[in-house]
């Protein structure tokens, strides 16, 4: 008897930790969604060359690193969420997820744009939604 209540704790532990982490995952994916939304389809991330938008990167641990000047020739180009998905979805329960622009210029564009700060304050809402979500 004991043994069958010990399983089944351990396989709620295990479905909530796993719930958890979908949460988390989904929630930060739409919040860097919202990020990189540029500012003539509805977000706060201004456009000129587009390296800006394309220089945000998802690191796990540690600040993201990359070009912080636009390398010559560069075209303009939509942003891939491509690495970044991949990024988040290694993520595990007690990791801790950056996303950041390494375009040298990012900081005076966030204080002036506030395209990070307007979508981090729709983490909790993110939360919530996705937590309904799997909660099904």
């Amino acid at each position: 008897m004991a043994n069958s209540f010990k399983a089944q704790v351990d396989d709620f532990i295990k479905d909530s930790n796993a719930r958890a982490l979908a949460v988390f995952q989904a929630a930060a994916q739409d919040v860097i969604k919202d990020a990189q939304i540029i500012d003539d389809k509805g977000g706060n991330m201004p456009l000129d060359t587009s390296f800006l938008v394309n220089s945000g990167q998802a690191n796990i641990g540690s600040l993201p690193i990359g070009p912080d000047v636009k390398p010559k020739g560069y075209a303009l180009q939509d942003w891939n969420p491509a690495e970044t998905t991949t990024t988040i979805n290694r993520v595990k329960l007690g990791d801790t997820l950056y996303f950041g622009w390494t375009a040298n210029y990012a900081r005076y564009m966030e204080n002036r744009f506030k395209f990070m700060r307007s979508a981090a304050q729709l983490w909790p809402d993110h939360v919530n939604k996705r937590a309904l979500e799997f909660k099904k």
